[in-house]
């Protein structure tokens, strides 16, 4: 027995910015995608239930912006954040790759709720974040995806490096 260390690194953006690739001309596809990718309407988590096709654009994403908050204790050495939709972080990364794959968001490598500044230091604490690998985004310059996303981040990637420790 021992304790584990591992590294990571990726460029983040939180859903405060994310869904800033929703917008007027795009609003029923991301609509419809939202519907389509739960088997039944059973199925679909409350926080999305009130979306319909007359939903705006606004309404939309501080819908989505609602799906990703967050409790727990952030900034504690151990904060056991979680997701309030009762979603790990694996199933927001993949239903946002699936609903806003039709608009200019990158394809996320995993999404994190880092809770510790501790072990996470210069993360953002206690928020979703979405995190793109940097092969995603870089080639030697930006290329198209990566401007885009550095448009999304408010013209600043936010390169992000943590350590997960297991005991």
């Amino acid at each position: 027995m021992g304790t584990d260390y591992s590294q990571g690194h990726g460029y983040i953006i939180g859903i405060d910015d994310l869904v800033e690739v929703v917008s007027d001309d795009n609003r029923l596809v991301v609509i419809t995608k939202i519907k389509s990718y739960f088997a039944s309407p059973e199925n679909i988590p409350d926080v999305l239930k009130s979306i319909t096709e007359e939903t705006s654009t606004d309404d939309l994403k501080a819908t989505l912006i609602k799906m990703c908050d967050v409790s727990g204790e952030p900034g504690k050495y151990d904060g056991e954040c979680y997701a309030t939709i009762d979603w790990d972080t694996d199933e927001l990364c993949d239903f946002f790759n699936e609903v806003l794959k039709w608009t200019d968001s990158p394809w996320f490598e995993q999404a994190r709720i880092f809770d510790s500044y501790r072990k996470h230091e210069g993360c953002p604490i206690g928020v979703v974040s979405f995190v793109v690998d940097e092969s995603t985004i870089y080639e030697k310059t930006l290329n198209d995806i990566g401007t885009t996303f550095e448009k999304l981040c408010g013209g600043f990637l936010n390169e992000c490096e943590w350590t997960d420790v297991s005991y």
